[in-house]
């Protein structure tokens, strides 16, 4: 039994050292020259605001639902969780002031998109940004 429990506990710690470790920013591609606040990526990201204050319009890109880096973002700049953010989302599309993000399954695929098109944002692990996208919120 005590060993037992020592495993729980090494797994609980391990995986709470993994979540620590996970430092979200904001990137996007070089050509925006933009710098964003936490308030102004908050209200970007709950999809209050579709441009930028300079009135560039911007579009968000989502990590997957399940990801560590998602639910890291959200603690940091929204403060919602997966399913507070879902009814939020989905009462502004209801309304017709706001739209469903894309969504992306990996780093490779959001730095093509964030490349492809200059006016969108998105976030991952400061780790794992390039040197082709810009952090351009903490």
């Amino acid at each position: 039994m005590k060993k037992l429990i020592f495993v729980f506990a090494a797994i609980f710690t391990l995986s709470n050292n993994a979540r620590a470790s996970i430092e979200p920013v904001v990137v996007a591609n070089p050509q925006l020259d933009v710098s964003l606040s936490p308030s102004i990526i908050k209200n970007i990201f709950l999809g209050r605001w579709d441009e930028l204050p300079d009135g560039t319009p911007i579009d968000i890109v989502e990590q997957y639902a399940e990801s560590e880096i998602r639910i890291q973002f959200h603690n940091k700049f929204t403060g919602k969780n997966q399913s507070q953010l879902n009814a939020f989302r989905a009462k502004l599309v209801f309304t017709g002031r706001g739209k469903i993000p894309r969504e992306v399954n990996s780093v490779k695929e959001l730095e093509k998109l964030l490349l492809e098109n200059p006016n969108f944002i998105g976030y991952m692990d400061r780790a794992n940004v390039p040197d082709s996208l810009k952090i351009v919120g903490e």
